[in-house]
């Protein structure tokens, strides 16, 4: 399952690299709003999806508006589970407009974990995030969306036994909340 994890974020980079994506972005352009904005976004869903030991899973993550180079903007957050265990880290994710009002959001990141004794032993503190996600933009800019991530160290650690998480995100503009 690993193996097609890595495979499907790589396809996915690989085709939003593409020149001809730059192309399918002018065609689906949107409002000043849309996909231009920082958004903060609470999620929540199964971590250990095809674990016996599953566990929910609850999300708050801050992504900027400005690109650091290309479309590829940082984002931060920390993620709790209901056995206790909780990750914090940040990476780049990048936007894509699929279609009027369908995005897809590719993302990795690296963070810190800390596993409570009752939630899955991922092998190592240091943890790597490659994530999926798509959904729907609403015209005022608010989004609502599922993803599927994976949670691994990579092999830097003694073990590395990884796992997949699926998450339903509410993405809030942070302009409208202030």
């Amino acid at each position: 399952m690993k193996n097609i994890i890595y495979s499907a974020a790589f396809i996915v980079i690989i085709c939003a690299l593409s020149p001809q994506n730059a192309i399918a972005q002018d065609e689906f352009a949107t409002t000043d709003t849309q996909s231009e904005s920082a958004y903060l976004s609470l999620g929540a869903g199964y971590f250990g999806l095809f674990e016996d030991d599953s566990s929910g899973d609850f999300r708050v993550e801050y992504a900027d508006s400005d690109p650091l180079f290309w479309n590829l903007k940082p984002w931060g957050g920390v993620e709790a589970t209901s056995e206790g265990s909780l990750w914090g880290g940040g990476g780049l994710k990048a936007n894509f407009m699929a279609a009027p009002n369908i995005y897809i959001d590719p993302s990795v990141g690296v963070g810190l974990y800390s596993d409570s004794g009752d939630d899955i032993d991922l092998g190592s503190a240091l943890e790597f995030r490659l994530q999926i996600e798509g959904g729907y933009e609403f015209t005022n800019g608010h989004r609502v969306g599922l993803a599927l991530g994976h949670l691994s160290n990579a092999g830097i650690g003694d073990t590395n036994p990884g796992t997949e998480t699926l998450n339903v995100y509410y993405h809030v503009p942070v302009g409208d909340l202030f």
